[in-house]
């Protein structure tokens, strides 16, 4: 993709992340002196970056997993299981606790648990575009095993797919740093 491109996406990403964020932040005495505290930008700056990063990675991501349509459609039941087990692990932990628990009254930040939801809808897509890349991944692998073809054409095949296989893991990796991050600040 080019750099263009991807800086105009990571700046539209980060501008929605950020307007987001700071939608209707000033409206109580509470919530704007919380987003005067140095606390309130570190965060703010994070949840930015998260979105910016989300925004940057998400089509290459849908790009790359077109590629591997062919797997999908004779194994669409097992990928399906598992997109809706990662759903339901995924979404517990970080959706549950927040927008039912922390509701209302109990953050600083106007809205803030509507406004983490938001994001974290954003976040749970992108993962899941990359958690059903490297399901694809695992089929076309076994696909190689299976096959009786061309060795030459076996591991061309083998090292394409690990190629998409890091790239995959680097995302989730770097998403999963940047929310360990914006978590603890």
């Amino acid at each position: 993709m080019r750099t263009d491109i991807m800086m105009s996406l990571a700046l539209i990403g980060g501008f929605l992340g950020g307007s987001i964020i700071l939608y209707d932040a000033d409206t109580t005495s509470r919530s704007e002196m919380f987003i005067q505290t140095p606390g309130f930008i570190v965060w703010f700056l994070l949840m930015t970056i998260q979105a910016a990063f989300f925004s940057v990675v998400i089509a290459p991501l849908s790009n790359s997993i077109q590629q591997f349509e062919k797997y999908f459609i004779n194994h669409k039941l097992e990928i399906g299981i598992s997109s809706l087990i990662f759903s339901i692990l995924f979404s517990l932990p970080s959706g549950v606790p927040r927008s039912i628990y922390l509701s209302g009254e109990s953050w600083p930040l106007d809205h803030h648990s509507i406004k983490v939801v938001i994001i974290s809808i954003a976040a749970y897509l992108t993962a899941l575009v990359a958690v059903i890349g490297m399901q694809l991944i695992n089929v076309g692998f076994r696909t190689i095993s299976s096959n009786e073809i061309i060795m030459n054409e076996a591991i061309h095949r083998y090292v394409e797919l690990q190629h998409h296989l890091q790239k995959y893991v680097a995302i989730l990796g770097g998403m999963i740093g940047l929310a360990i991050l914006s978590t603890g600040a």
